[in-house]
């Protein structure tokens, strides 16, 4: 009997079991890099280099003896500064913020100091000539007169290249940032000649023109007088990506330079008429300009393999919009002022100064309520006819820029945009529906109270309604089967968005930093010599029991008035129970949120006591959201409210300024007060007459901050000249600004959110703003007035 075959395994070489592999050296470069591997917030090692060559230069080399502190100091942080620049921990704009942020927090320089580049000349040359620079790339006159310098002077390379740099030398001046000028002019243009010409990318070909044409473009020095720009991409990156292998054509095209230039003037009679000349059908398909679009009008380019050139015909251009001003409005302001001017005699006590900016400051307000142009624009408008007039000297028209109030706002703004990025807002409105959303009522009293405790670190009313809570309610409204326009809006949609909207304005009255407006009221009461001590606490203790009683009234009275046809809603917790476990845990850049945000409104509370003013602390704030990751620069250039309020309110509290300097406003508040006298009237009397008028005439108004910019100040130098108490006074207008945002559906931004979600009809917004404006007076009159009497304000 034959035995088995032995086992394979027995003729093979036995392996040695496999060793595990020798431990990697680990060096401090991978340590750290491991340890930063999913760390989104400033680059570690440039940051930490970029601050600690700041801190060995200030406390570890001798201070020159010729140097006080403060410069040494200043000389270590400018360091800091430029290394940050070249090692790009963060944006060039962010890191420039959390620098001018320890210079401030360190009192090397005072606010005013740091900023003071905001006034300067040179600085809001570069800044508007940038916009000369789109002006020229929208309208396409940039392309166009270098479509006429190859036109002609084209028929030769070396022709071709001197018609391009002559074009960029005329047009230079006028359009000053060499990277638009290579993005949205030369560089199409030299891709559509270089690809008509058989010169691509791939090897061989790329010398028939193309490398040529860039390197005399890239090499050939702007005019002395075109401003310096830091633009993120430059102009030789453009130009060069513009032939860079990752862009290699599926096709080699081999045709004669003047084949390309009779195309373009055929291209130019073809546009004669029309609104914008563009080269870039001529660019081909496979050939986009990365990474910018600059023109609206880039077109792939249509070309055929045949030895001739042949390009479909060039798109017709889009109708042309009206743009521009409104004629009715412009003319109506502008009459108004003119005509106070020089219709209307300058009165004895005024200098002709004085009456000039009054009329000036006339037409800005009366161009804020009929808008011939967006509020920015009008405004800048009005401020160039100061200076062109003589009016105001460039710094002192630009003084307010470097205002310490307006600066806040802008930063308050960058806060609401991290709540609503981290989503901490509405986590925090969705506990409180899990806990107290059994019925409408108290569904309606949890997302108030939720409002008014987030408001103090969420400084924009508009902000908290369109990014937490408007969302909110239109869930819980639609899981309820409250739907818009099936005739369903009343079950408890409605309800619950009318007792929102009135009950913000009470949350923002509570704290001073719960909306932009209450800042600027302290700021132009400031200005008319009105300070307030301690303000966050001094507002707080005068606002908290009436805004209190009125926060817990609002809901119940709305309850009655305008009752929801469902009582309960069962099932609204058990959602945002389910919500919430969606949401999962509290991620890392909530907790910053929290973390950052009880800094900041811990310093806005006792910040005075340790020497740190309420924009600092929100500088301090902003930069360690900045350097964490909780904001990038680009949510903070994406803010477009926060710049648009900073230009066009600047402009409001310079002229407000100026005019309490030149004497207007005591002239003013002088006759006011002579003409109450007339009347007998008391200061309490008076008191309620003007506060009442301010309320109610905020009906011709769509802003709260246009209404305190153009009346604020009027209505306290009134009441001032009547004798009513200075704190008071500022104290209660200020109240006003934002109970009024409810009136109607155009008051405030928070109103046009609520009233865009269609849960309320026009003539309920109006009836309920109008019954409420009453509620809330009697409150605050009753409340307040007994309350004010107690903490001594009168």
């Amino acid at each position: 009997m034959a035995l088995p075959p032995p086992p394979l395994e027995i003729f093979q070489e036995q392996q040695p079991p496999p060793q595990p592999p020798p431990p990697r050296r680990r060096n401090t470069i991978t340590t750290l890099q491991q340890m930063f591997h999913h760390w989104n917030c400033a680059k570690p090692i440039p940051f930490l280099v970029s601050i600690s060559i700041g801190l060995i230069f200030r406390f570890f080399v001798p201070k020159p003896a010729k140097l006080t502190h403060q410069a040494w100091s200043l000389l270590s942080i400018f360091l800091t500064t430029i290394l940050g620049l070249i090692l790009s921990p963060l944006p060039l704009g962010a890191w420039a913020m959390v620098c001018v942020t320890i210079s401030v927090s360190t009192k090397t320089l005072s606010f005013s100091s740091a900023l003071s580049a905001a006034t300067s000349e040179i600085t809001w040359l570069i800044v508007i000539s940038f916009f000369f620079a789109r002006g020229f790339v929208k309208t396409g006159l940039g392309e166009r007169i270098a479509a006429w310098f190859v036109k002609m002077l084209g028929k030769s390379t070396l022709g071709l290249s001197y018609g391009l740099v002559i074009c960029e030398a005329v047009v230079a001046p006028a359009m000053p940032s060499s990277t638009a000028r290579a993005g949205g002019v030369f560089g199409p243009i030299i891709k559509s000649l270089a690809v008509n010409a058989g010169s691509s990318p791939e090897e061989g070909t790329k010398r028939k023109l193309g490398s040529f044409l860039i390197q005399s473009q890239l090499q050939s020095p702007p005019p002395p007088s075109t401003p310096p720009s830091p633009p993120p991409m430059s102009t030789a990156t453009l130009l060069t990506c513009s032939h860079s292998p990752l862009l290699r054509h599926r096709r080699r095209h081999h045709h004669h330079i003047s084949t390309t230039i009779t195309t373009i003037s055929h291209h130019l009679k073809t546009k004669t008429n029309h609104h914008h000349i563009s080269l870039h059908p001529f660019i081909h398909h496979h050939s986009p300009l990365p990474p910018l679009k600059p023109l609206s009008s880039l077109q792939p380019l249509c070309a055929s393999q045949s030895s001739s050139t042949s390009t479909s015909p060039p798109p017709s251009p889009p109708p042309s919009s009206s743009g521009g001003a409104k004629w009715v409005p412009l003319i109506i302001s502008l009459g108004i002022g003119l005509i106070l001017r020089f219709a209307i005699p300058c009165p004895s006590g005024l200098t002709v100064q004085g009456w000039q900016l009054l009329s000036i400051f006339i037409t800005t307000i009366s161009g804020l309520v009929l808008a011939p142009l967006p509020v920015g624009a009008w405004s800048f408008l009005a401020l160039t006819a100061s200076v062109v007039s003589n009016t105001l000297s460039f710094s002192s028209a630009f003084s307010a820029f470097t205002n310490e109030v307006i600066w806040l706002i802008v930063i308050s703004f960058f806060f609401a945009r991290g709540f609503v990025k981290t989503g901490l807002g509405n986590r925090v409105a969705t506990w409180f529906v899990k806990m107290l959303g059994g019925s409408t009522l108290g569904l309606s009293y949890g997302l108030t109270i939720s409002e008014s405790l987030i408001a103090p670190a969420m400084p924009s009313t508009t902000a908290r309604a369109g990014g937490v809570f408007l969302p909110i309610i239109k869930s819980l409204a639609e899981s309820d089967g409250s739907r818009v326009g099936d005739g369903t809006e009343r079950r408890i949609g409605a309800y619950l968005v009318q007792s929102q909207f009135q009950s913000a304005g009470n949350s923002s009255a509570l704290f001073l930093t719960a909306a932009a407006q209450n800042l600027l009221c302290l700021k132009l009461a400031e200005e008319l010599g009105v300070k307030i001590a301690s303000p966050w606490v001094t507002w707080f203790k005068a606002a908290s029991l009436p805004a209190i009683v009125a926060l817990l009234v609002t809901p119940l009275i709305l309850y009655k008035i305008y009752p929801p046809e469902t009582k309960d809603t069962p099932d609204a917790p058990a959602m945002a129970s389910e919500k919430l476990r969606n949401m999962g845990p509290v991620t890392k850049n909530e907790w910053v949120m929290v973390g950052t945000m009880l800094l900041a409104v811990s310093l806005w509370v006792f910040g005075e006591r340790i020497g740190v003013s309420s924009v600092v602390a929100a500088m301090l704030g902003l930069s360690v959201l900045l350097l964490l990751g909780v904001l990038d620069w680009d949510d903070c250039l994406s803010e477009k409210s926060a710049w648009d309020t900073l230009a066009w309110f600047a402009v409001l509290v310079g002229m407000a300024g100026q005019l309490t300097n030149l004497g207007v406003v005591s002239w003013m508040s002088g006759a006011v007060a002579k003409g109450l006298k007339a009347m007998h009237l008391s200061w309490p009397a008076a008191f309620a007459l003007l506060q009442a008028a301010y309320f109610f005439v905020h009906y011709l108004f769509a802003s709260q901050t246009g209404h305190v910019g153009a009346l604020y100040s009027a209505f306290l130098a009134m009441n001032l000249a009547s004798g009513v108490p200075g704190v008071l006074a500022a104290l209660a207008l200020a109240y006003n600004t934002n109970l009024f945002g409810a009136l109607t559906h155009y008051s405030s931004g928070q109103a046009a959110v609520y009233y865009g979600a269609g849960y309320v009809g026009l003539p309920d917004v109006f009836k309920l703003g109008f019954v409420m404006a009453l509620v809330n007076a009697a409150i605050w009159v009753v409340v307040g007035g007994f309350w004010w009497k107690i903490l001594g304000l009168y």
